[in-house]
């Protein structure tokens, strides 16, 4: 997750913030059954709470709907945890090469369940004082499902606030897990990338189905944890979408790392055995591990809040189409994130709501992706931005 933008930065207050389940307007008044904003913004992760600001601050009144907690996937089960749960596997890496600098440690122990403890505080503290940035601008904050009515009405459901009208509206609804109906997870054995978050003891072994960015940092953080780690890839290499450069560099840390690489592997079947589970895969073989992670990547959420009801229809690829101001074939609605399918990056999502906001405001801004950076958070850690070299080479550049 990136930080907000510079103009988002300021002390934070401290005072208690309001229960979301009882909503207030921005001047601090109980919210009446039916309400009109200049701008209202489905969805508060990393795109729809920093359009929501931006909205804001161009003198708009703003209504974000929400229905978990503010941050999205980013702060309460994606970015956030696992990058908190790294730096402990970070810092427990540099005990263990600390007789390389002179220092003499005696035997070195930790405990998953503190480190556990620790990434929710950072969480908790995180949610905080975003809410309480999102307060300070004077933007409505609504706990609740929004479902469209119009291409400018919306229901709320779960809210005392039955429906709300707007000028604009954005969509920032995000993604989610792809799971796998072949084998779907049991969220105790057979985990996802949020359920495993909640783990408070590590397995002894983890076999993870999937070999991209997400399984791969998944692979890393348990692997320096102690954990007996199993990587399994369909594909020919881990973090293909990388390029061969990047994935021949990461397989060649995750072996010394003594992660066991299997790739070219198709997972036919995941079973319970004994107190794990038994992976059975398509050439017959199989093996055993204390859990299993479905890592296969993210879907979006392009249905179930009405989205037919404006017009609209997600393409192929159940994404919503955008132009370059982030406004989709009905004026006045915009979407940003994930579910437009352009790149599933937070500050991506960030710099949309940016450019959405200022357009839905009056104003004239246009997307570009040339060179969005990206990094894995795997140990050691990859960043890149531009082309890959096999990117520049299908182009015919010359590179190297």
């Amino acid at each position: 997750m990136t930080a907000p933008p510079e103009d988002f930065r300021k002390t934070l207050d401290k005072q208690p913030l309001h229960p979301l389940s009882s909503p207030l307007n921005s001047r601090g008044a109980p919210m009446s059954q039916e309400e009109y904003f200049d701008v209202a913004v489905i969805g508060a992760g990393p795109g729809g709470y920093v359009a929501a600001i931006k909205a804001a601050q161009r003198g708009k009144n703003v209504a974000l709907i929400e229905k978990d907690f503010v941050g999205g996937t980013c702060l309460n089960c994606g970015c956030i945890p696992t990058k908190t749960l790294i730096a402990h596997a970070q810092l427990l890496e540099q005990l263990h090469k600390a007789s390389a600098y002179g220092i003499t440690l005696g035997p070195i122990h930790f405990d998953y369940s503190k480190m556990k403890e620790r990434k929710d505080a950072v969480i908790l503290s995180l949610r905080k004082s975003l809410e309480s940035l999102i307060k300070s601008h004077g933007v409505t904050l609504i706990k609740g499902s929004a479902h469209f009515t119009s291409p400018k009405t919306l229901k709320i459901t779960g809210d005392s606030l039955k429906a709300l009208k707007a000028d604009t509206i954005i969509i920032a609804t995000g993604s989610t897990t792809l799971d796998i109906p072949a084998f779907p997870c049991d969220h105790k054995n057979i985990l996802n990338s949020t359920s495993i978050l909640e783990i408070s003891t590590l397995p002894k072994s983890l076999a993870i189905v999937g070999g991209g960015y997400i399984g791969c940092e998944f692979a890393s953080l348990y692997a320096a944890l102690g954990v007996k780690v199993t990587l399994l890839e369909a594909l020919p290499s881990i973090i293909s979408a990388q390029g061969k450069q990047l994935s021949d560099y990461l397989t060649k840390h995750f072996i010394k790392q003594g992660i066991d690489i299997k790739t070219n592997v198709i997972v036919k079947s995941i079973t319970p055995y004994g107190m794990g589970v038994k992976i059975t895969l398509a050439d017959g073989t199989s093996l055993e591990s204390e859990k299993v992670l479905i890592a296969a990547g993210r879907k979006v959420v392009s249905s179930g809040f009405g989205l037919e009801n404006t017009g609209l229809t997600p393409n192929a690829h159940k994404t919503i189409d955008v132009d370059d101001k982030m406004e989709t074939s009905v004026p006045g609605l915009y979407a940003i994130g994930d579910v437009t399918g352009k790149a599933m990056l937070a500050h991506v999502a960030s710099h949309q709501g940016i450019v959405a906001a200022t357009n839905a405001t009056g104003g004239q801004a246009r997307m570009h992706y040339h060179a969005v950076p990206a990094v894995i958070f795997t140990l050691p850690e990859i960043a890149m931005v531009g082309l890959s070299l096999d990117e520049a080479t299908r182009q015919g550049l010359p590179a190297k």
